[in-house]
């Protein structure tokens, strides 16, 4: 029974993408490096929108990333599940 890496892989980026949504949620929403930056107000009135601020861009993993290891090791978990997947796969055929 051979794992293909190409189709471990596939599966791998379908579950990360099927979880992302929360995942970032969860993992950014109580980040101690996100910043509230305030809109500009102009006369008491708000001219421009507050924002959020990240130093990756709420994009977990990448460098800046606080919550890097903890997304690092759900991404371990995520390969683990696919590799089980894809040798059930090849066990089925």
């Amino acid at each position: 029974m051979i794992i293909t890496t190409a189709k471990k892989e596939e599966i791998a980026l379908e579950i990360m993408n099927a979880i992302s949504d929360g995942t970032s949620f969860a993992l950014c929403e109580n980040c101690p490096a996100v910043t509230l930056d305030r809109g500009i107000t102009i006369s008491g009135l708000r001219a421009e929108p507050d924002e959020l601020a990240c130093p990756c861009d709420f994009e977990l993993g990448e460098r800046g990333c606080v919550k890097k290891e903890i997304y690092e090791t759900i991404k371990e978990h995520v390969d683990e599940i696919a590799e089980l997947l894809v040798a059930e796969m090849e066990a089925a055929r």
